[in-house]
């Protein structure tokens, strides 16, 4: 999920979907906002990218560090790591030199972004690139590793 803005409401929409599907992991990829938001991901695994608009990043790893387990996964502006044997990059962008250099390296299997608000799934060379959206378009994504599947969920 990417671009929440404070939107309470759609976090909770998008958490009961996610957990109708058996989804522990969340990936948010910025603009969460403010650290009023954080209680909203307790009991998930998450991996929250910061975006431009969150402009309040040490009250965010504070409540981060308030909400009991399983911890959070990472906070900051970048993260690349491994999930079910993927390399995936995690990134807000707003940086598109960062995007380019994720792109330029063919070295990740997945990038995920947020920050235009626009839905977007795309293969470039070996690398698939998803926006899931944001709150003004109402929608998310599921994203199957094993399979290499991607859904996106209007809310």
């Amino acid at each position: 999920m990417s671009d929440s803005h404070d939107r309470k409401e759609f976090i909770e929409k998008a958490l009961r979907a996610f957990r109708e599907r058996g989804i522990s992991v969340v990936f948010h990829c910025g603009d969460l906002t403010s650290p009023e938001m954080i209680p909203l991901f307790e009991g998930w695994e998450l991996y929250l990218a910061q975006g431009n608009m969150d402009v309040h990043p040490d009250a965010i790893r504070r409540a981060l560090e308030e909400i009991p387990g399983p911890r959070f996964g990472f906070y900051g502006r970048s993260w690349e790591g491994e999930q079910a044997g993927k390399r995936i990059a995690l990134c807000h962008g707003d940086d598109p030199s960062r995007l380019k250099e994720y792109l330029w390296r063919q070295d990740l299997d997945y990038v995920f972004h947020g920050h235009t608000h626009h839905p977007r799934d795309e293969r470039v060379g070996k690398t698939r690139v998803i926006n899931p959206g944001a709150h003004n378009t109402g929608t998310v994504c599921v994203v199957d590793l094993a399979e290499d599947t991607v859904e996106f969920l209007e809310l």
